[in-house]
């Protein structure tokens, strides 16, 4: 297991009281997990996608992918950028497939018109849904 850990993080977790922490679900005590990962760096629109924060925005796939492999919930909807499937000519979107289905669980993507679905804006988006088998 590869465990990654910045000083803030470490600052953040010392200071959370056990009363707090022991409010915090368990594995398997979580049902969905709905996110939508900062898309700046997968975004056409963003002529600084190459940039070092933007490639760290990019990595926050990689976070929501944790929760989820944690938390082991029954469902989870990733949303982002339509270009989500085309950067790096889909092997992002592709790992990020791969790895989904090697936690396990069943999954469908699309690219969808989010306006059609109440969203405020009519761009097209990327949704990745994933559901355990069991």
């Amino acid at each position: 297991m590869i465990v990654l850990s910045t000083p803030e993080a470490a600052d953040l977790a010392a200071k959370l009281a056990d009363e707090k922490i022991s409010n915090l679900p368990l594995p398997g005590q979580v049902d969905f997990i709905n996110g939508g990962p900062p898309c700046e760096g997968f975004s056409g629109m963003n002529r600084f996608n190459q940039s070092t924060w933007s490639k760290v925005q990019c990595e926050m796939i990689l976070a929501f992918l944790s929760f989820a492999d944690y938390f082991r919930p029954k469902f989870f909807l990733l949303e982002n950028v339509r270009n989500f499937v085309s950067f790096n000519k889909g092997q992002t979107f592709r790992l990020t497939l791969a790895s989904i289905l090697e936690m396990g669980y069943q999954v469908r993507f699309g690219v969808l018109e989010a306006g059609t679905f109440g969203a405020s804006k009519s761009r097209k988006r990327a949704f990745i849904w994933a559901a355990s088998p069991e």
